[in-house]
């Protein structure tokens, strides 16, 4: 037997930190969720899989617009021209969207009910799964099913379980803990939820997938999903990347412009249709430090024409903030100060819309402005007074 896990495709979900991202990459980016989408259905039916799960969150919203709704149609009719069978579970963010699009999805689509239901399939080679799971009929479960789930079934040769939660005694997305599903003796456990590719347990398998299109710049693993197949007894997952974005983070040790524009280059990657840097600087040289904090380096100047690489944020290490900043003279910073750090000003930046008065209370105390004063003297590397001087 072979198929699919895959989980948190998220379509419609908007990508966040891309505010100066170039009007040639917009067509990549939005489309990211739809060519995942495209790509797993393209290698379902290259592998002649014998079906395909979608544990939770296929879509972003509980409503989504028609436009995704149409995308997952049109990949799922595909599917069910190759007479290859899916199985979905509808979770915290998609809770709703069945509603949408019953009546027209295709007949080789399943989707789960609220409570925890199995259902048989007979693979082409005659080889028979449970695949028990439920769908998320609003966005929170405090109370995880997990519990619920039927026990192997004795007169199958596989059993497998869909199950989008968190692991843990508590919490509101259907919790669960890892007796629970070993006690059951399924063959897989499938799981969705966490956007991070996770292994719970080796041997039956039980593990996060992770989502198949990262969307934040905090998502550097690779996004894609899982091929199942038989592995003597058990069932073996192998990871596949889809996801045509991708995010990742350097930290380039560099004293000059030129030497950072070259580890840039060297570290462009092709690997993606789009690949969006997060880059941490380390350096010893005033300079180029203080043209990154006050934002006067373009990091992305010196690509080629056709690139694929993209920096979305350029900043310091936070050794190199301290050292690294501009030298200030004690008279201009207390001065400066003086004028800054007054009721005054703080009314002026819309202190007069708040309304609690015991925070106003505390905000305009001399108390409360020392310690601003302070924290921003930190911030900029000023928190000794022989190190305000020019010489």
């Amino acid at each position: 037997m072979k198929f699919i896990h895959a989980a948190d495709l998220h379509l419609g979900a908007p990508f966040s930190d891309l505010a100066s991202l170039p009007k040639r990459f917009l067509a990549t980016v939005l489309a990211a969720q739809a060519t995942a989408l495209t790509r797993l259905v393209d290698d379902a039916l290259a592998e002649d899989v014998d079906w395909v799960a979608f544990v939770g969150d296929v879509f972003d919203q509980a409503r989504p617009d028609i436009h995704e709704l149409l995308v997952f149609i049109d990949q799922m009719q595909r599917l069910a021209d190759a007479d290859i069978p899916v199985y979905i579970t509808r979770g915290n963010h998609d809770f709703a969207w069945l509603s949408q699009v019953d009546t027209n999805l295709p007949a080789n689509v399943t989707v789960f009910p609220a409570d925890v239901t199995t259902k048989l399939l007979t693979t082409r080679q005659n080889e028979r799964v449970a695949i028990t799971g439920f769908s998320y009929d609003q966005a929170h479960l405090e109370q995880g099913p997990a519990g619920t789930f039927p026990q192997r079934p004795e007169q199958v040769d596989w059993a497998v379980g869909l199950y989008h939660g968190e692991q843990g005694p508590t919490g509101v997305y259907a919790p669960f803990e890892l007796r629970q599903l070993l006690m059951k003796h399924y063959d897989y456990w499938a799981l969705g939820h966490i956007h991070q590719r996770t292994t719970l347990h080796q041997a039956p398998f039980i593990g996060y997938v992770g989502d198949m299109q990262a969307t934040k710049s905090n998502e550097v693993t690779d996004k894609g999903y899982y091929l199942v197949s038989t592995d003597g007894a058990t069932l073996k997952p192998y990871f596949t990347s889809i996801a045509p974005v991708a995010f990742q983070v350097l930290t380039i040790q560099a004293d000059s412009e030129q030497v950072l524009f070259n580890k840039l280059r060297a570290a462009a990657s092709s690997d993606y249709d789009l690949t969006l840097l997060t880059v941490h600087v380390e350096t010893t040289t005033s300079t180029l430090a203080q043209k990154i904090v006050l934002h006067q380096l373009d990091a992305n100047a010196n690509w080629p024409a056709d690139t694929t690489t993209w920096v979305i944020r350029l900043d310091l290490m936070s050794d190199a903030k301290k050292v690294s900043l501009p030298v200030v003279p004690a008279d201009y910073w207390e001065q400066t100060a003086a004028k800054v750090f007054t009721t005054d000003t703080l009314q002026d930046l819309g202190l007069s819309l708040i309304q609690d008065a015991d925070l106003l209370d505390t905000i305009l105390s001399p108390a409360y402005l020392a310690t601003l004063k302070g924290q921003v003297e930190e911030q900029i590397g000023l928190t000794e007074k022989e190190g305000l001087d020019a010489n």
